[in-house]
């Protein structure tokens, strides 16, 4: 799973993004709706790739075999949910009907730090944005980002929230140094956002049924968690057409606070084997909230 996704190039140009942020921010999202579906569209027909992995996915979340709308859907929503990221990240937030859910755990913390386990599921914008915008200072959020292999979204982002742009961690850091620079910002309250459904640092996994199936789940958030001896919060920030976003804040890990060496391994499984739990109930809710486009369940070595 890990090489598979690295590989694959970052999608898009920087000009057809400075257009499109162009005509978002001028017009506003409701023009740009209206032109999602020829945008979406072209892709369906040209992006196979995209499409095959689709219908693989939402053959295992539907239950049944998917036809071309189905994956035109899916291919939508996460059209719109990448053209969502614009108003987020400008804070513009007019027009949306937020929902959120356990906020009240960061009220809970008094300004102490943990890992937030984030996903290629839904947005992690919209969390990130309404964070700063109803909680404020009580949540400073620093995402790890291979910025090297996400250099166009680097650009997105430094356009349009240099405040964020400058909290970004690079997931190319050596180890020790990367760990000492985690430790750094949760000590000092702020929150680590990690991708728990993508692989970076070591190649550790642990194969886990997901959807009926074993797919290899990356172990790094978990044992950076242990090894710093920090709480894990989920988050998922839900789509559901036209405006709508249910957003979910959950605790997830506590018991790495006291945890000794040796039990590390155990309550590390565990907390994978949680969350990967949680991940699949929101699915199978949100089932094209989902924008895992590669081989998901590849089976490679962990």
């Amino acid at each position: 799973m890990t090489a598979h996704w690295q590989k694959q190039e970052e999608n898009g140009n920087r000009f057809f993004m400075r257009l499109l942020i162009g005509i978002a921010l001028l017009f506003g999202r409701r023009t740009v709706r209206l032109l999602l579906p020829f945008i979406v569209a072209y892709f369906f027909l040209v992006a196979k790739s995209a499409r095959m992995h689709s219908i693989k996915y939402l053959r295992k979340v539907l239950h049944r075999e998917p036809n071309w709308r189905d994956c035109y859907r899916h291919l939508f929503t996460f059209a719109q949910v990448s053209v969502d990221r614009i108003f987020f990240l400008s804070k513009r937030f007019s027009g949306f009907d937020f929902h959120l859910h356990g906020e009240q755990i960061f009220t809970e913390r008094q300004n102490t730090g943990a890992i937030l386990a984030v996903s290629h599921v839904g947005s992690f914008d919209v969390m990130r944005a309404l964070a700063a915008r109803d909680l404020g200072d009580r949540v400073e959020v620093y995402p790890v980002l291979d910025i090297e292999h996400n250099s166009k979204s680097m650009s997105f982002l430094q356009a349009l929230d240099p405040e964020l742009a400058s909290r970004i961690i690079d997931a190319r850091t050596p180890g020790p140094e990367l760990v000492l620079k985690l430790q750094e910002v949760i000590n000092q309250g702020g929150y680590v956002g990690l991708m728990a459904d993508r692989q970076f640092g070591s190649k550790r996994t642990l194969p886990v049924n997901f959807l009926g199936e074993l797919a290899n789940f990356p172990l790094t958030t978990w044992e950076v968690a242990a090894l710093l001896k920090v709480p894990v919060i989920s988050c998922f920030g839900l789509f559901s057409s036209p405006n709508r976003y249910d957003i979910f804040f959950q605790p997830l890990e506590r018991s790495f606070i006291d945890a000794s060496r040796k039990d590390r391994p155990r309550l590390v499984e565990l907390a994978l084997h949680n969350y990967v739990e949680q991940l699949q109930t929101h699915v199978q809710m949100h089932p094209y909230n989902w924008f895992n486009f590669y081989d998901f369940w590849q089976h490679d070595a962990s």
